[in-house]
């Protein structure tokens, strides 16, 4: 087994994990990591894979920290979310009273440009607790990239959806209306399965 499939070197961690969210908020489609370094692509090739069972989170036994961190970035998906269906909701509302189409596809463009820059601000976020967390459990180096890749790509999907949804909407204003409840019900829910069913 190679060594840093062990402990990976803490230089070596943030060398890989700033390169993964910085490729992650640069495709917001990518479901899985990849870089154009040889040397990152060595480091991270080397690493013994982990599963994100709760059996073998870590390669150190700290399962707890890292089911906390991914619980964490689920549940700043879920916050997201509901915030996003509020609003939408919101502004249906004021859309069948108004009738005024375009300041609704405003708003509605709006959050969609407001969801690309959330998935961002995750990304990072979640780049400097992992981190963080490496500073204090060295040994969980490899389990933590791992689960961060995976919250990458979970919010990658999520907010990728929710645009595309606010994208649906603007293209068919009318046609929005005639199904919006129902449309707004059953988008957020499957958004809210996805995330909780990711891992």
């Amino acid at each position: 087994m190679p060594a840093q499939s062990l402990v990976l070197a803490r230089n070596d961690f943030e060398s890989i994990i700033d390169d993964m969210a910085a490729h992650f908020k640069s495709d917001s489609r990518a479901q899985s990591y990849s870089t154009e370094s040889k040397v990152l692509n060595e480091l991270y090739g080397g690493l013994e894979p982990v599963s994100l069972a709760v059996s073998s989170l870590s390669d150190s036994g700290n399962d707890q920290v890292i089911s906390k961190f991914t619980g964490d970035c689920k549940a700043d998906l879920n916050t997201d979310s509901a915030g996003f269906h509020s609003k939408t909701s919101e502004y249906t509302t004021a859309l069948q009273s108004s009738q005024n189409q375009d300041e609704f596809s405003r708003r509605i463009d709006e959050m969609a440009d407001k969801a690309k820059r959330d998935n961002a601000s995750a990304i990072d976020r979640w780049r400097e607790k992992a981190k963080q967390i490496n500073k204090e459990n060295p040994g969980a180096g490899n389990a933590i990239l791992i689960a961060f890749e995976s919250v990458c790509a979970l919010a990658n999907k999520v907010y990728s959806a929710i645009v595309d949804f606010f994208t649906s909407i603007v293209q068919s204003v009318v046609k929005w209306l005639a199904n919006a409840w129902s449309s707004i019900k059953n988008f957020f829910s499957d958004v809210s399965h996805l995330i909780s069913g990711w891992f």
